[in-house]
């Protein structure tokens, strides 16, 4: 009785190890990441690429990625000392054209406004001032600045650095301005509520015909993709745009919103659009999940009706694991993803700092985590 006794309390750890090994939470919990100090820390900025130079704020301090490693084996990335303290104490939103980098910044009264510096650095920062007084977005395509700027009443009003002083024809008591793309002939704009285009912002902004929607952000896929324009909405419907109208290409499953977070991705062979997510409901497993999906692209357009959460067996993917991917980016709120000049693909995030999907230590794999 006591040999039997002894055999199952010898067997019983050995047992409940191998149940746990197999149980999928354990194995979850297996995936979990170290999340490392973060280089940037906070809720950074958009990026935004000059040269083979990526640039990216947080608070009042401007950063520049210069692509591969440190002699650390970090991300090898230099820090300026920042925007002068006045008027701007706070960088909001970069763009960027040929000669200029742009910074949107907290002003008095937290009215957005727009500081100005030339290439080459060191940057020697203006204010750049127009009819507008309360600047809500900056974005540069084409090496043009459009600017988006909330009017008394409440509503928008969108100009651009060729006119200063009077917003663009038809540009006047709009919904706020969340991005705008150019496919060489257009410029396509999108605001919280609808779709415009024009080819020269001087002849007046026209609306894309199609119905009104909650649109979050556009994006030009690039030559890969036919540099074709494409909208995504509030919902994850994602609407190829012309000037003849929208159609609707693909969407998100039911239980995620899109936060209007979009980058295109490519190994040099398959593309991807990448779409910045969250959940509609709390999971007790899981909570809120954010991170990004993802959906192939080649030169005709979107290939499949649907995003994928990234690693799923047998697809193209930025990663291979995808509980690694669940349990490092895909809990965080993500505002701007881009790949870097290098191929590294970068992300800000909401309150984490700057994450990249590199080799790190004895990962087998390239994995999501904190630039250090």
């Amino acid at each position: 009785m006591k040999k039997t006794f002894l055999t199952l309390f010898i067997l019983f750890p050995v047992l409940l190890a191998f149940n746990a090994c197999n149980d999928p939470v354990f194995y979850m919990l297996s995936q979990e990441i170290k999340v490392a100090k973060p280089l940037i820390r906070g809720s950074a900025t958009n990026f935004v690429v000059s040269g083979n130079h990526t640039y990216v704020a947080s608070g009042s301090s401007l950063y520049r990625y210069n692509g591969g490693l440190d002699s650390q084996g970090r991300g090898n990335w230099t820090r300026d000392s920042g925007l002068p303290s006045a008027p701007g104490r706070r960088i909001m939103q970069l763009a960027v054209t040929d000669d200029y980098l742009y910074a949107l910044c907290e002003g008095s009264n937290s009215r957005g406004v727009i500081k100005r510096a030339t290439f080459p650095e060191p940057f020697q920062w203006q204010d750049l001032t127009g009819s507008f007084n309360n600047v809500q977005a900056i974005f540069a395509v084409n090496n043009l600045l459009f600017i988006g700027a909330r009017n008394s009443n409440g509503s928008y009003s969108v100009y651009y650095e060729g006119n200063l002083n009077s917003p663009i024809p038809g540009g006047e008591n709009l919904t706020i301005l969340r991005g705008v793309a150019f496919n060489g002939a257009n410029y396509f704009l999108c605001t919280a509520d609808d779709l415009y285009y024009t080819p020269s912002p001087d002849l007046g902004l026209q609306l894309v015909p199609g119905d009104s929607r909650n649109y979050m952000g556009i994006i030009n896929l690039g030559s890969s993709g036919g540099n074709r324009i494409f909208a995504i909405a509030r919902n994850g419907d994602l609407f190829s745009v012309t000037t003849n109208g929208r159609s609707r290409r693909a969407r998100f499953s039911d239980r995620r919103r899109a936060t209007g977070t979009l980058a295109v991705w490519t190994n040099g062979i398959d593309n991807l659009l990448l779409a910045g997510r969250q959940d509609v409901s709390y999971s007790t497993s899981s909570g809120f999940t954010y991170g990004y999906v993802e959906i192939s692209f080649d030169s005709s357009g979107i290939t499949e009706t649907l995003f994928r959460i990234p690693g799923e067996p047998g697809a193209v993917s930025t990663v291979i694991n995808r509980n690694r991917y669940v349990n490092s980016i895909g809990k965080n709120p993500v505002n701007h993803l881009i790949q870097a000049p290098d191929g590294i693909l970068l992300a800000s995030t909401q309150k984490f700092g700057v994450w990249s999907l590199r080799y790190r230590g004895n990962d087998k794999s390239e994995t999501w985590n904190a630039e250090e």
